[in-house]
């Protein structure tokens, strides 16, 4: 939500959710209907959101939570945050880089290709190939993807074909 260069290619850069001194976070949305769109962000000393919509309940012709809400957005928080001072996010400690294979979200294994530096909040469940075995997964082996895309990962796929990953796969069905 913070990130200029995330949200680049959806709407370009600059655009209306950045502002010109302070670092911000937010979220766009639009209802399937046109009906309504919104803004919500925030700063590390403000929050503040925007809701467009027609009173009678009719869609509205063109605009988007891009194009309706977040000029109305920005502009507000430009002018409320002018004379506050610059902060930076502080990071919460349980936010972590890790190293993580591309393709599967995984802890790299010799069968990652490629991998690549994530920020991921640590909690108390171990983060997939962290060790022998999730002590709540206790069937689930080191480097298995458990979010992602598995089924393309040559270590998963390996591990299913094993009489250990039938076995497993018999007791869960």
């Amino acid at each position: 939500m913070s990130d200029k260069r995330a949200r680049c290619p959806a709407f370009g850069c600059p655009n209306s959710l950045e502002l010109s001194v302070q670092p911000v976070a937010a979220k766009t949305g639009t209802t399937n209907d046109y009906k309504d769109n919104w803004t919500l962000g925030y700063t590390p000393d403000l929050v503040v959101g925007v809701w467009v919509g027609n009173s009678d309940n009719t869609a509205m012709k063109g605009t988007t939570g891009v194009t309706g809400a977040a000029p109305i957005w920005h502009n507000f928080l430009e002018k409320a945050t002018k004379t506050m001072a610059v902060k930076d996010f502080d990071r919460p400690p349980s936010i972590v880089e890790q190293e993580i294979c591309a393709d599967t979200g995984t802890l790299p294994s010799e069968f990652c290709s490629q991998k690549t530096t994530r920020s991921l909040h640590k909690t108390s469940r171990r983060l997939p190939g962290a060790g022998p075995a999730s002590p709540d997964m206790p069937d689930v082996p080191a480097g298995v993807a458990l979010f992602g895309y598995p089924s393309a990962d040559a270590f998963v796929r390996a591990w299913a074909a094993s009489p250990e990953g039938q076995n497993g796969r018999r007791r869960v069905a």
